[in-house]
């Protein structure tokens, strides 16, 4: 018998020719092997073994919207086959390393790891290894899924001492740090609790800032995790108004942009043209409970605002260090019901397009309470200050440091914190 392999380890071709009787032929070839029986003289076919490099999505929460599954990897062909979960589906071929199959809602109703495999028919082909996909038990909040942000690219469920950095360390790969863009950080009363919350309280007036999810080590570059391109984000807090006493700072959600926290600031927040130092940036503050501003209002009341920061510190405007466009309401947690329970405050930011609107909306326990929208703003050819249209469009060019802080007197705990969005692409964790 004659035999010639030719191949690499995804795919090996044979030619074989028998001068006597034909024989079974059993070949292994690194991880992949194929068998045949009856073989005829002179027969010839090509080894084509399906492989899943990964999926994607590889995961998502139940309650999802249908949606299609990509799967990579190597060796699909036109007549591959898909099995989802042990049943089979459609699958459309869109070349050799890639297949795409639709999910139903019914596919995402309940917490499961589905299993994915892929087939390859006739003599050479074969059965993929099992991928995962998997449906988290985490529901996806509606604001989130009303924009399409399906990823839940960061999740505090649980807060500890191997996601809190509770040492500053400034070390990669914890998802909080001491907040230190007013000094040091002031993370000294920072209790993680036995039931994975986190009870955040300040030691001086810290400017609202106990946590974030980013910090500066140095002054020109950051650790951590800063939001862009849009998204949903949510954290669910509980707090006593009655120990809050606004001289000293008071119970607060909210972001400003990495670009800002370092110095020299990045180029996207310093405004082209101008005199140097004179910015243009976005805070959003999520939730505070400054009843002192604008006061009188009910105990269940609190300040959901946006603002655009613009011009030189301490010169352009003399009413506050930076000249402030702002967007300011006073929402109600739902049913008069205290604030002592826990309340989930979110943030939906949806991006401008040429065409489209961008928009800062906030929400209670589910419901919107403030809708801020924007034009698309090209900040190399507006000139100051920022106005309607596009005034609050330059969150688009910065990507968000989410901040936990509270007051003196007043502990705030946060059992919660989660981001929902396209992806993570537009994450950064440095610059």
């Amino acid at each position: 018998m004659k035999a010639k392999v030719s191949g690499s380890m995804n795919r090996i071709g044979l030619r074989l020719g028998f001068a006597a009787a034909p024989a079974c032929l059993l070949i292994t070839a690194l991880a992949l092997s194929a068998s045949t029986t009856g073989c005829g003289s002179g027969s010839s076919y090509t080894l084509s073994v399906p492989n899943i490099a990964n999926l994607s999505p590889a995961q998502l929460p139940k309650g999802s919207p249908a949606q299609t599954l990509t799967i990579n990897g190597v060796n699909f062909l036109a007549s591959s086959t898909v099995s989802f979960n042990g049943s089979a589906r459609t699958a459309s071929f869109v070349n050799s390393k890639q297949l795409t199959i639709p999910l139903a809602t019914s596919d995402l109703t309940q917490a499961a790891t589905m299993s994915v495999v892929v087939s390859n028919p006739g003599q050479g082909g074969g059965v993929s290894p099992s991928a995962s996909f998997v449906v988290t038990a985490t529901s996806i909040p509606p604001a989130a899924a009303s924009a399409g942000y399906y990823a839940n690219t960061f999740d505090s469920a649980s807060f500890s001492s191997s996601n809190v950095d509770l040492k500053n360390t400034y070390a990669a790969g914890f998802q909080w740090y001491g907040f230190d863009l007013f000094g040091n950080p002031d993370d000294s009363k920072t209790v993680i609790n036995s039931d994975g919350s986190i009870t955040v309280q300040s030691t001086y007036n810290n400017g609202n800032g106990n946590i974030s999810t980013a910090a500066v080590p140095g002054t020109t570059n950051i650790v951590g995790t800063a939001f862009g391109g849009g998204g949903y984000f949510e954290a669910e807090i509980k707090f006593d108004p009655s120990t809050v006493t606004y001289s000293n700072g008071w119970p607060s959600f909210w972001a400003l942009p990495a670009e800002k926290l370092t110095w020299p600031v990045q180029p996207s927040v310093q405004w082209p043209g101008q005199p140097s130092g004179y910015f243009d940036y976005i805070e959003t503050d999520v939730m505070e409970y400054n009843q002192a501003s604008p006061g009188g209002q009910p105990i269940n009341a609190y300040l959901a605002t946006v603002h655009d920061w613009y011009g030189i510190g301490g010169v352009t405007c003399t009413s506050s260090y930076y000249c402030d466009l702002s967007n300011e309401v006073v929402p109600y947690v739902p049913n008069d019901s205290s604030m002592t329970g826990y309340h989930k405050y979110g943030m939906l930011w949806i991006p401008a397009t040429d065409t489209d609107q961008g928009s800062i909306a906030y929400y209670v326990d589910g419901q919107q309470v403030a809708n801020t929208t924007y034009s698309k703003f090209d900040i190399t050819t507006a000139t100051p200050p920022p106005t309607a249209p596009s005034a609050f469009g330059v969150i688009d060019n910065e990507h968000l440091v989410f901040i936990l802080g509270t007051g003196t007197s007043s502990p705030m705990t946060v059992k919660s914190v989660t981001a929902w969005q396209k992806d993570a692409s537009q994450n950064i964790t440095s610059f």
